[in-house]
């Protein structure tokens, strides 16, 4: 990634129950220190409902996620999805618009212009 000639460095990762924590994807990624010379995206990010089968679960997982990538100098997020609910099998993921809205609430940039805070 520091020999790359592309302008941002693009993650995607995905909190599940008992598997990597962010610091353990990060170095499967082999970026750390690299975010200092080229800015470094979460391009997507989510939880799936298999993980997660309570929606309050999932938003709650997906902020600390998001809040995990922080000391890591990550400079932006992209949940995975807005408003569409994957219903492929095994895939089925929570969207900011899924079921009460709680993920919109918790990761809108309304409510937490700095999500680091």
């Amino acid at each position: 990634m520091a020999n790359s000639s592309a302008d941002f460095v693009d993650i995607h990762g995905y909190s599940i129950p008992g598997d990597l924590t962010m610091s353990q994807l990060v170095q499967n990624y082999g970026f750390t220190g690299y975010q200092q010379q080229k800015p470094v995206f979460m391009g997507e990010f989510g939880a799936f409902k298999s993980g997660y089968a309570i929606i309050s679960d999932a938003a709650a997982a997906l902020q600390s996620w998001q809040m995990a990538t922080c000391p890591y100098e990550v400079k932006g997020w992209l949940l995975w999805t807005w408003d569409t609910d994957n219903s492929e099998e095994g895939t089925s993921g929570w969207a900011a618009l899924s079921g009460d809205g709680s993920v919109n609430s918790l990761l809108a940039p309304i409510f937490r212009p700095d999500p680091c805070q």
